[in-house]
C-alpha cells in the first residue's frame, strides 16, 4: 500500500518500502527523510544540508556526472580562456582576462551549461525525493534513464524559464527578472516529483511560490548567497593546500585550481538543488497541507508510484 506514514508528532515523513526486492536497505527510513513541516528560510537552508546527507554518495554522484561534463564543455568553447591556454598559463588568464571582450561569449556559454546542469540535478533530486517518500529507492542509473527519456520537455522548460527571466530582467531593470526567478524556483524539482506537462509545470511553480512570495524570495536569496560562499570557500582552498608543498613536490597550480573550481561547482549545485527540493516540499506543506494525513495519490501522483514499481519488474 502506497502512503505517507505520520510520525508521532503528526508530521508526515517517508513510508518504509513494502516492495523493493533485493534493495530494501537503500530506502531511506522515516527518520532520515525531511519531515514535511513548514520551515523558516534558515530552516530550509539547514535542511538542504541534511537532505544531501540522506544519500551523499548518490546525490553527489549525480551532481558530478552532470556538472563535470558541463565544465569540460565550457573549457572547449571557442574563445574560452582555458581552451587557448597552456596549463601553466591557465590561472593567470583566468585572473587577468576573464572580462575580456573575446571571452564574454564563452563566459555566457559556460554560465548556460552550468545552469542547465543545475536544473537537471534539481529534477533528479526531486525524482529521488518523491520516490523515497513512496518507499522506493531508484538507482542513479534508473534516475538518469527516466530523466533523459524526457530530456526534450526538460530543455523546453529550462529554455522558457531562462528567456522569461532574462527578458524580465531587461525590461524591469533586474527586478522583474528576479521576481520571475523566484516564481519558477521550484520548477525543476516539480518536474522530477510530479511529471507534468511544460505549461502545467510553469503555472504550478508560480502558483506554489506566489502563495508565500516573501518567504520564497528570502529562501532564494539566502540559498543563493550560501551557494556562492560554499563555492568561493572551496575555490580558495588551493592556497592552503599549496602552502603545504615546497620545491619539486609542489603540484602544478593549474591542476589544483582546476580541481577546486570543479569541486566548488559540484558542491554548490548539489546544495542549490537540495534547497529547491526542500523549498518545494515546504511550499506544498503551506499551500496543500501534505504534512497532515493526505493519501499518496494526492501528494505524489499514483501513476508515478506504479511506474516506479513497474520499473523494477
Amino acid at each position: 500500500m502506497w502512503g505517507l506514514a505520520p510520525t508521532k508528532n503528526g508530521a508526515v515523513t517517508g513510508a518504509q518500502s513494502n516492495g523493493a526486492p533485493g534493495r530494501p536497505e537503500l530506502v531511506p527510513g522515516a527518520e532520515e527523510l525531511p519531515p514535511l513541516v513548514a520551515r523558516s528560510p534558515l530552516g530550509i537552508f539547514d535542511e538542504a544540508m541534511t537532505f544531501i546527507r540522506i544519500r551523499p554518495r548518490q546525490l553527489l554522484a549525480i551532481a558530478c556526472m552532470l556538472m563535470i561534463p558541463a565544465k569540460a564543455l565550457a573549457a572547449l568553447v571557442p574563445g574560452s580562456i582555458l581552451r587557448r591556454a597552456r596549463p601553466e598559463q591557465a590561472i593567470d588568464l583566468i585572473l587577468e582576462n576573464v572580462l575580456g571582450v573575446d571571452s564574454i561569449l564563452a563566459n555566457l556559454i559556460s554560465f548556460g551549461l552550468e545552469s542547465l546542469a543545475l536544473f537537471l540535478i534539481a529534477v533528479m533530486y526531486g525524482e529521488l525525493a518523491a520516490a523515497w517518500f513512496v518507499g522506493q529507492a531508484p538507482t542513479t542509473r534508473e534516475v538518469f534513464g527516466r530523466t533523459f527519456r524526457r530530456i526534450h520537455k526538460l530543455l523546453i522548460v529550462w529554455i522558457i524559464a531562462k528567456i522569461v527571466i532574462v527578458g524580465g530582467g531587461i525590461v524591469g531593470f533586474g527586478a522583474a527578472g528576479l521576481l520571475v526567478a523566484v516564481l519558477l524556483s521550484v520548477a525543476a524539482p516539480l518536474m522530477g516529483a510530479e511529471r507534468m506537462k511544460v505549461k502545467q509545470v510553469l503555472q504550478r511553480s508560480a502558483n506554489l511560490a506566489s502563495a508565500k512570495l516573501g518567504q520564497t524570495g528570502l529562501v532564494f536569496i539566502i540559498t543563493g548567497v550560501g551557494a556562492f560562499i560554499i563555492r568561493l570557500a572551496i575555490k580558495q582552498s588551493p592556497s592552503l593546500i599549496l602552502s603545504q608543498f615546497t620545491g619539486q613536490s609542489r603540484p602544478p597550480d593549474w591542476i589544483i585550481f582546476g580541481i577546486s573550481d570543479v569541486a566548488g561547482a559540484v558542491f554548490a549545485a548539489a546544495f542549490l538543488a537540495a534547497a529547491s527540493v526542500v523549498l518545494y516540499l515546504d511550499l506544498r506543506v503551506r499551500r496543500e497541507g501534505i504534512d497532515l494525513d493526505l493519501a499518496i495519490g494526492r501528494t505524489f501522483p499514483r501513476n508515478r508510484a506504479r511506474r516506479i514499481g513497474a520499473g523494477r519488474g
